[in-house]
C-alpha cells in the first residue's frame, strides 16, 4: 500500500465547488476521504465518484455545521469507523445575503463559517492525535483584511448587518482559529495552516440580487476554476514540505495576512469565546481541552 493509500484525509463542503474539485484531485491521488456534508444523496453519489477516480476507501458522515448536535453526531460516528485522522481540511463556508440563525442561535455566518468547524476540530483532535504528520487546512479568504472583531456582538449581530463585513470577520476567525490551534495543539505535533484560494467560479453570492448579484456575475469573467482554486489546499495537505506552523498561504506560497490577523490575544481570546458558545448550548458533558 502506497503511502497516499495509508492517509485519511476528512473534508468539510465537498459536495460542490472548490470542496468537490479538491476532494476529487485527492481521490486521484489514491488517498483514503471521509467526507463530511449536510446532504446525504449528494454524499453517496460523490462517494462513487470518488472510488472511481482512484481513491481506496470513502466515507461519508451527514454534518451541519450550522448545528452543533449535526456535528457532535458526525463526529462520533467518525470515530466508531477510524482510530486515526492524518488531515483535516476546513473547506466549508459561505456568505449569507440576510441576518439569519443557526439551529443553537447563533449568527449562521460564524456558526457555519467558523464555529461549527472549531467544535469538529475538537472532537476529532484525538483522531488527529494519532497520526504521525496531522494536519489541518482551514480556508480563509483574503476577505478577512476588512475583518475586526467585536466580541459584544459576535454570535448575535443584533445591529446592522453587512453580509460581507460578516463574512470577513468569520474568514478572520478562520485564520485567528489556525494559529491558535498551532500553538495549543503543538504538543502532538499538529501542522495548522491556513489558505486563500484564489476567486474561484462557483455558486458563492449566487443568493444576490440586485447591484450586489450584478457585480459578482460581472466579476465571474475573472474568477478561476473551481479546479484552479484547489490547488493550494491539496498542496498544504499532501506535501512533504515543511512550513512554518500556523501560515497563511496565496498560490501555494507563504503570504503576509492583516497586521489585526497577527495578534495572538485576539486568537486566545476568541479561542475563549468559541469555547464559552458550546458550553451554553449544552452540546457536551465536559469542557474540551486546551
Amino acid at each position: 500500500m502506497s503511502q497516499s493509500q495509508q492517509k485519511l484525509i476528512a473534508i468539510t463542503g465537498p459536495t460542490g465547488g472548490i470542496g468537490k474539485a479538491t476532494a476529487e484531485e485527492l481521490a486521484r491521488k489514491g488517498y483514503r476521504l471521509a467526507l463530511f456534508a449536510r446532504n446525504q444523496e449528494k454524499l453517496k453519489e460523490l462517494s462513487k465518484q470518488l472510488l472511481s477516480l482512484g481513491s481506496p476507501e470513502v466515507e461519508h458522515f451527514t454534518c451541519d455545521l450550522a448545528d452543533l448536535k449535526s456535528v457532535r453526531r458526525a463526529a462520533q460516528e467518525f470515530r466508531g469507523k477510524f482510530d486515526r485522522l492524518d488531515v483535516l481540511i476546513n473547506n466549508a463556508g459561505g456568505i449569507i445575503p440576510k441576518l439569519r440563525y443557526s439551529a443553537d442561535d447563533t449568527e449562521y455566518s460564524f456558526a457555519m463559517n467558523h464555529l461549527g468547524h472549531f467544535y469538529l476540530a475538537n472532537l476529532l483532535k484525538d483522531s488527529l492525535a494519532e497520526s504521525d504528520d496531522p494536519r489541518m487546512i482551514s480556508v480563509s479568504s483574503v476577505a478577512h483584511i476588512m475583518g475586526k472583531l467585536d466580541f459584544s456582538d459576535l454570535a448575535k449581530r443584533k445591529g446592522s448587518y453587512s453580509a460581507f463585513k460578516v463574512y470577513a470577520d468569520a474568514k478572520l476567525c478562520n485564520i485567528y482559529f489556525t494559529r491558535e490551534a498551532a500553538r495549543r495543539w503543538a504538543d502532538f505535533g499538529l501542522k495548522a495552516y491556513c489558505l486563500h484560494p484564489g476567486v474561484v467560479r462557483t455558486g458563492f453570492g449566487s443568493e444576490y440580487s440586485g447591484i450586489m448579484g450584478l457585480l459578482i456575475k460581472l466579476g465571474a469573467v475573472f474568477m478561476i476554476s473551481p479546479d484552479k482554486g484547489t490547488e493550494t489546499s491539496v498542496f498544504l495537505a499532501t506535501t512533504d514540505k515543511d512550513h512554518k506552523n500556523g501560515s497563511y498561504f496565496i498560490r501555494k506560497k507563504k503570504a503576509r495576512t492583516s497586521k489585526i490577523a497577527q495578534d495572538m490575544s485576539i486568537a486566545s481570546q476568541l479561542w475563549k469565546f468559541s469555547e464559552e458558545l458550546l458550553e451554553k448550548t449544552d452540546v457536551r458533558k465536559k469542557r474540551l481541552s486546551s
